[in-house]
């Protein structure tokens, strides 16, 4: 009291002010001749021409009101109602008048903008009841309001002696965040004075303790809440779409080489129409990405806030495509389907495919929402082949000395055979429509051609394949050097093209059970499989050994039971002039007409070949005739290399005798 007599004398308005609104506090000892009135709280200078204003802090004064906002729930949802609820309680002595509150204004930590509740016609009229309670309209602001933006709302901020006001509100989060409340202010604004007073603390007996107020058969009860957590703090979550995406028809594999056609469907279960933009990101560690397109060609340069960031934050290393388009409006209820293509490389990769959509309702224009879902597309191998590089005797006479080729081609071309034999790793059968074997490196000076020679890929129409079937196919290749003086060895590279396609009938069974909207179109595929690296002496001499027509001989003894006819031609595709010497050894299994011992003299590029009548001694098995070629220079021994309809082992050739 002494102090206010002092800071009166001292025309101090502000700490008259200060001390008669801590006076009020029903802590302190009453005077029965005071008026404890903040309203008629008078000074000696009633004719200022500024009125005080005064500024309390919890930390200042010992104040008459205590203030407290709790959240009815720890958790809430962007663009969901949020209940939150201020009390007011009066601490003021029983001999005090009413506090006619101007207003209160709550800011908040986060992403909800600050409060203002504004005192309504009836501020002047104080209830007598100790406890009221009053639901507010906080209005439309809400529906544009940023968390920099403040939302109003009206209310009875009258507070009587020892009275307790509770105000529930209803918030609509725009953004998701920690959300805590940081200041509450009441303002009490009189012709003679403005003061303020501003609580920050949240450990008061009303957060301690918290309850919450309801009314229930005319009357204002509370109960506890906010058991395990502190009622002035909320996490505010991004609102949960109920946008589905979902691929109807996914594979669980697919294959390299093949267009991977995916139906994306988008369900609205929101109550709304939404306003979307679907992004389709396809990331996948490879020197060659995929590329991915909507099948109809549409797409939209839009891209939301959310799609900016997460493009931003990429894997190092992988390759990543996105796409996406823009859906006006997709009614509450409906589903569309749109569909997308996957351009797949040649090489096997597992491809990661996010599915986004971001998307606002069309009653909420300003409440972001997004869904995603991510899966996964694995292009493996659908073929494995083994390979067999054989040697074949070429067709076509080699030059001589004696006949001069006008041509100007050189015609010392070998021959080789390449067999393919194809496994299927599919899990489905699949139909070849074409096998094709490609050069796609052969040493410098050399020309390689290609031909089918395996009778069912000659003919029309598609093979089937299942899965670990094998599926074979013969190519020719014919090797030509350009340089007759060149020695070099020759390496030629050769990969595989398989064209083939899913079978139609089965895909159409699988359609079925998935059910899509839209049935993408069935296409050939290509897929190409690497062969090793071939290496060919082109310039050293080759015996090889090949059967003899029994058809081109007039003779009778050719229609023989187990009479075969065996050719060995040696071949001198370099400058020199070499010598060998032929040896057949004498066997058990077979009598033979031809020479015994020969010596073959070959000039520069020529072959000469030898034959021989075989006579097996006994019909259906595997004869081996022991033909000797030595290189009478170098002492060398070649080997007799088998052709068409024989085979070989370790020891030498094996041919057939019917």
């Amino acid at each position: 009291w002494l102090l206010r007599d002092c800071a009166v004398r001292c025309n101090d308005y502000e700490t008259v002010y200060r001390i008669d609104w801590e006076l009020m506090n029903k802590n302190f000892m009453n005077r029965p001749d005071w008026t404890y009135d903040i309203h008629r709280t008078r000074t000696t200078d009633e004719n200022a021409s500024e009125k005080p204003v005064i500024l309390l802090t919890e930390k200042d004064v010992a104040s008459c009101i205590s203030m407290s906002f709790t959240f009815n729930s720890s958790k809430g949802n962007v663009g969901e109602p949020l209940k939150g609820q201020l009390v007011l309680q009066s601490d003021c002595t029983r001999k005090s008048s009413p506090i006619h509150i101007s207003e209160v204004k709550i800011t908040f930590e986060g992403g909800l903008p600050p409060i203002r509740i504004l005192a309504d016609g009836n501020a002047a009229a104080a209830s007598g009841s100790s406890r009221t309670h009053a639901s507010i309209s906080l209005g439309d602001g809400q529906a544009t309001a940023t968390s920099s933006q403040e939302i109003k709302g009206h209310a009875n901020l009258s507070l009587s002696p020892g009275q307790t006001r509770a105000y529930t509100l209803t918030l609509i989060p725009r953004e998701a965040s920690h959300v805590q409340v940081a200041s509450i202010t009441l303002i009490v604004a009189d012709d003679k004075f403005d003061l303020s007073y501003t609580t920050t603390s949240t450990s008061n007996d009303a957060y301690t303790l918290p309850r919450w107020w309801t009314e229930s058969k005319g009357r204002v009860v509370a109960r506890r809440i906010g058991k395990d957590r502190h009622p002035s703090r909320c996490q505010i979550l991004p609102k949960p779409p109920k946008v589905l995406i979902s691929v109807p028809g996914l594979r669980d594999v697919y294959y390299s080489g093949e267009r991977a056609g995916l139906n994306i469907r988008l369900d609205n279960n929101e109550d709304a129409a939404a306003s979307i933009v679907v992004e389709l990101k396809l990331s996948g560690r490879s020197e060659y990405p995929a590329a991915i397109s909507w099948l109809d060609g549409a797409d939209s340069g839009e891209q939301p806030e959310e799609a900016k960031e997460m493009s931003a934050s990429q894997t190092t290393g992988a390759a990543t495509q996105t796409i996406r388009r823009k859906i006006t409006g997709l009614g509450a209820g409906e589903h569309t389907i749109l569909p997308a293509l996957v351009i797949e490389v040649p090489q096997p990769i597992q491809y990661d495919l996010e599915i986004s959509a971001f998307y606002h309702l069309t009653s909420d224009p300003e409440t972001p929402i997004s869904k995603a879902i991510s899966l996964d597309l694995p292009f493996i191998q659908p073929f494995e082949a083994n390979y067999d590089f054989l040697p074949r005797l070429h067709p076509a006479p080699w030059p001589d000395f004696f006949h001069i080729d006008e041509s100007g081609v050189s015609s010392t071309q070998q021959r080789w055979l390449v067999s393919s034999t194809l496994m299927s790793f599919a899990r489905e059968t699949l139909l070849i429509e074409d096998v094709k074997l490609r050069s796609i490196a052969i040493e410098a000076g050399k020309v390689c051609s290609i031909t089918t020679s395996s009778e069912a890929s000659k003919q029309p129409g598609t093979r089937s394949i299942r899965l670990e079937d094998p599926l074979a196919t013969d190519f020719m290749v014919d090797i030509e050097r350009l340089a007759v003086d060149d020695r070099q060895q020759t390496g030629v590279t050769f990969e595989l093209e398989v064209k083939w396609r899913r079978d139609g009938q089965q895909d159409a069974s699988e359609a079925e059970t998935a059910s899509p909207d839209i049935t993408l179109p069935l296409e050939s595929a290509t897929t190409l499989l690497a062969i090793p690296r071939f290496t060919i002496p082109m310039s050293e001499p080759r015996a090889l050994a090949s059967l003899g027509s029994k058809s081109s001989s007039n003779d009778s003894s050719s229609s023989l039971p187990g009479l075969v006819q065996v050719n060995y031609t040696l071949e001198n595709p370099s400058m020199h002039f070499l010598t060998f010497n032929l040896t057949m050894e004498a066997s058990d299994q077979f009598a033979f007409s031809g020479p015994k011992s020969l010596t073959v003299q070959l000039v520069p590029l020529s072959r000469h070949t030898v034959q021989y009548s075989l006579l097996a001694t006994r019909r259906g098995i595997w004869i081996q005739p022991q033909l000797v070629v030595v290189d009478s220079y170098y002492n060398k021994t070649l080997h007799v290399l088998p052709t068409e309809g024989m085979r070989s082992d370790a020891k030498g050739i094996l041919i057939w005798a019917d």
